[in-house]
């Protein structure tokens, strides 16, 4: 997907028939609106089934971080849209579950073979 304006965006492709997003760095609320919307604008163009959100360039990831993904993959449910989390780092998944994030809110995998699968 190309945009032409000089918005920061997170990049977004087809693969496999799946949305694929790679999530890098920080998840500023900004850029996590746009994702959103991104994501949704290109289930209605493609009509996709599933959803793959790469986790593996996040290093670090706070409840609310992690809630506002959530909130995605909730939005994208209402589209028929399936998502899933492809390779969170161990430590964040211990971190979100001691500060008592819901992890059963999503399904998660460990690499994009496995994702692809789902």
């Amino acid at each position: 997907m190309e945009h032409q304006s000089n918005e920061q965006r997170i990049p977004i492709s087809m693969m496999q028939g799946a949305i694929f997003a790679s999530l890098q760095g920080a998840l500023l609320p900004h850029l996590m609106l746009r994702l959103r919307n991104d994501l949704l604008d290109m289930v209605r163009q493609h009509r996709c089934s599933r959803a793959l959100l790469d986790m593996s360039g996040i290093e670090s990831m706070d409840r609310v971080e992690f809630e506002n993904v959530v909130d995605t993959a909730k939005m994208l449910k209402l589209m028929g849209v399936k998502t899933c989390l492809v390779g969170m780092r161990p430590g964040i998944i211990s971190g979100l579950s001691a500060v008592g994030a819901d992890m059963t809110a999503l399904h998660g995998v460990c690499n994009l073979e496995q994702a692809l699968e789902y």
